[in-house]
Protein backbone atom coordinates (compact mmCIF):
# COMPACT_ATOMS: atom_id res chain seq x y z
CA UNK A 1 0.00 0.00 0.00
CA UNK A 2 1.51 3.29 -0.89
CA UNK A 3 2.24 5.96 2.12
CA UNK A 4 0.63 8.79 0.25
CA UNK A 5 -2.56 6.53 1.44
CA UNK A 6 -1.62 6.59 4.92
CA UNK A 7 -3.27 9.99 6.19
CA UNK A 8 -6.19 9.01 4.45
CA UNK A 9 -6.35 5.94 6.35
CA UNK A 10 -5.61 7.38 10.03
CA UNK A 11 -8.03 6.40 13.17
CA UNK A 12 -8.14 9.86 13.70
CA UNK A 13 -11.94 10.74 12.87
CA UNK A 14 -12.74 7.71 14.58
CA UNK A 15 -10.62 9.01 17.80
CA UNK A 16 -12.59 12.48 17.31
CA UNK A 17 -15.94 11.02 17.10
CA UNK A 18 -15.35 9.38 20.32
CA UNK A 19 -14.17 11.98 22.22
CA UNK A 20 -16.78 14.68 20.69
CA UNK A 21 -19.38 11.94 21.81
CA UNK A 22 -22.35 13.58 24.21
CA UNK A 23 -24.82 11.03 23.55
CA UNK A 24 -25.82 7.54 25.50
CA UNK A 25 -25.52 4.13 23.42
CA UNK A 26 -27.92 1.94 24.96
CA UNK A 27 -26.84 -1.31 24.95
CA UNK A 28 -30.29 -3.64 24.14
CA UNK A 29 -28.62 -6.89 24.68
CA UNK A 30 -28.23 -6.43 28.59
CA UNK A 31 -30.32 -3.68 28.91
CA UNK A 32 -28.10 -0.06 30.16
CA UNK A 33 -27.15 2.95 29.04
CA UNK A 34 -23.81 4.06 29.05
CA UNK A 35 -22.87 7.84 28.66
CA UNK A 36 -20.51 9.63 27.08
CA UNK A 37 -18.08 10.41 30.00
CA UNK A 38 -18.48 6.63 30.91
CA UNK A 39 -17.50 5.50 27.44
CA UNK A 40 -14.53 7.70 27.31
CA UNK A 41 -13.70 6.68 30.92
CA UNK A 42 -13.89 3.02 30.04
CA UNK A 43 -11.96 3.45 26.62
CA UNK A 44 -8.48 5.08 28.34
CA UNK A 45 -9.07 2.27 31.18
CA UNK A 46 -8.86 -0.60 28.64
CA UNK A 47 -6.41 1.13 26.91
CA UNK A 48 -3.68 0.85 29.91
CA UNK A 49 -5.21 -2.47 30.72
CA UNK A 50 -3.61 -3.23 26.90
CA UNK A 51 -0.86 -1.36 26.75
CA UNK A 52 0.42 -3.00 30.30
CA UNK A 53 -0.41 -6.67 28.54
CA UNK A 54 1.88 -5.96 25.72
CA UNK A 55 -0.53 -4.32 23.19
CA UNK A 56 1.96 -1.69 21.12
CA UNK A 57 1.76 -0.17 17.74
CA UNK A 58 2.09 -1.90 15.12
CA UNK A 59 -0.29 -5.06 17.11
CA UNK A 60 -2.96 -6.62 14.55
CA UNK A 61 -5.16 -7.91 17.45
CA UNK A 62 -8.53 -9.79 16.67
CA UNK A 63 -11.33 -7.75 17.61
CA UNK A 64 -14.58 -9.92 18.56
CA UNK A 65 -16.73 -7.46 19.94
CA UNK A 66 -20.48 -7.10 19.86
CA UNK A 67 -22.44 -4.16 19.11
CA UNK A 68 -22.88 -1.98 22.39
CA UNK A 69 -20.93 0.40 24.15
CA UNK A 70 -18.00 -1.89 24.47
CA UNK A 71 -17.33 -1.98 20.71
CA UNK A 72 -16.48 1.67 20.11
CA UNK A 73 -14.59 1.54 23.60
CA UNK A 74 -12.46 -0.85 22.53
CA UNK A 75 -11.43 -0.31 19.27
CA UNK A 76 -10.86 3.23 19.96
CA UNK A 77 -8.52 1.83 22.92
CA UNK A 78 -6.71 -0.17 20.51
CA UNK A 79 -6.32 2.72 17.75
CA UNK A 80 -5.36 4.97 19.79
CA UNK A 81 -2.21 2.56 21.13
CA UNK A 82 -1.27 2.56 17.49
CA UNK A 83 -2.60 -1.13 17.06
CA UNK A 84 -4.87 -2.63 13.78
CA UNK A 85 -7.66 -4.40 14.94
CA UNK A 86 -8.69 -6.82 12.76
CA UNK A 87 -12.87 -7.17 13.01
CA UNK A 88 -14.40 -10.72 13.05
CA UNK A 89 -17.90 -11.24 14.33
CA UNK A 90 -18.41 -11.10 18.08
CA UNK A 91 -20.19 -14.48 18.21
CA UNK A 92 -16.93 -16.27 16.41
CA UNK A 93 -16.19 -19.68 17.90
CA UNK A 94 -12.47 -19.54 19.27
CA UNK A 95 -11.21 -21.98 16.95
CA UNK A 96 -12.83 -19.01 14.02
CA UNK A 97 -10.73 -16.33 15.92
CA UNK A 98 -7.29 -17.77 16.52
CA UNK A 99 -7.55 -19.50 12.32
CA UNK A 100 -8.00 -15.60 11.47
CA UNK A 101 -5.37 -14.59 14.13
CA UNK A 102 -2.82 -17.40 12.64
CA UNK A 103 -4.20 -16.49 8.62
CA UNK A 104 -3.93 -12.31 8.93
CA UNK A 105 -0.56 -11.97 11.63
CA UNK A 106 -2.82 -11.30 14.55
CA UNK A 107 -0.37 -11.24 17.62
CA UNK A 108 -3.62 -10.72 20.39
CA UNK A 109 -7.37 -11.33 20.51
CA UNK A 110 -9.91 -9.63 22.01
CA UNK A 111 -13.49 -10.85 23.21
CA UNK A 112 -16.60 -9.88 25.00
CA UNK A 113 -18.35 -13.18 24.02
CA UNK A 114 -15.39 -15.59 24.67
CA UNK A 115 -14.02 -16.06 28.47
CA UNK A 116 -10.41 -16.49 29.49
CA UNK A 117 -11.34 -20.19 30.25
CA UNK A 118 -12.00 -20.98 26.61
CA UNK A 119 -9.08 -19.00 25.19
CA UNK A 120 -7.22 -21.17 27.51
CA UNK A 121 -8.92 -23.84 26.60
CA UNK A 122 -7.82 -23.72 22.70
CA UNK A 123 -4.22 -23.22 23.96
CA UNK A 124 -3.95 -19.12 24.83
CA UNK A 125 -2.79 -17.35 27.72
CA UNK A 126 -6.33 -16.04 27.91
CA UNK A 127 -6.73 -12.89 30.88
CA UNK A 128 -10.19 -11.56 31.77
CA UNK A 129 -10.48 -7.86 31.50
CA UNK A 130 -12.72 -5.28 33.68
CA UNK A 131 -12.96 -1.58 33.76
CA UNK A 132 -16.39 -1.02 34.57
CA UNK A 133 -19.22 -2.55 35.10
CA UNK A 134 -20.51 -3.16 31.81
CA UNK A 135 -16.64 -3.17 30.11
CA UNK A 136 -15.27 -6.31 30.11
CA UNK A 137 -14.54 -9.43 28.30
CA UNK A 138 -11.19 -11.52 27.92
CA UNK A 139 -8.69 -11.42 25.55
CA UNK A 140 -4.58 -13.29 25.63
CA UNK A 141 -1.78 -12.97 23.04
CA UNK A 142 -1.68 -15.60 20.19
CA UNK A 143 2.15 -16.30 19.90
CA UNK A 144 1.87 -15.29 16.24
CA UNK A 145 4.33 -12.71 15.01
CA UNK A 146 2.31 -9.63 14.05
CA UNK A 147 1.78 -9.16 9.98
CA UNK A 148 1.57 -5.45 9.99
CA UNK A 149 2.45 -3.08 7.32
CA UNK A 150 3.87 0.07 8.34
CA UNK A 151 0.95 2.06 6.46
CA UNK A 152 -1.66 0.32 8.13
CA UNK A 153 -1.05 0.72 11.41
CA UNK A 154 -3.74 2.20 13.49
CA UNK A 155 -6.38 1.36 10.53
CA UNK A 156 -8.97 -1.23 11.52
CA UNK A 157 -9.11 -3.79 9.44
CA UNK A 158 -12.10 -5.94 8.33
CA UNK A 159 -11.96 -9.48 6.05
CA UNK A 160 -14.37 -10.18 4.09
CA UNK A 161 -15.73 -12.29 0.78
CA UNK A 162 -18.02 -9.07 0.01
CA UNK A 163 -21.21 -11.27 1.12
CA UNK A 164 -21.58 -9.53 4.75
Amino acid sequence: MSSTLAPALAPTPILDALEGFGGSIVDLDRGRVVESDDLRRASHELEKVFRAGGLGPGDRPVLAIGNGPMFPATLSAILRIGGSPLLVHADSPVAEVARTAERFGANFLVSDSLSAAELRAAGFEGREFSCSDWASGAWAPTGVSPDSEGDLAGVPLHPTSGTT
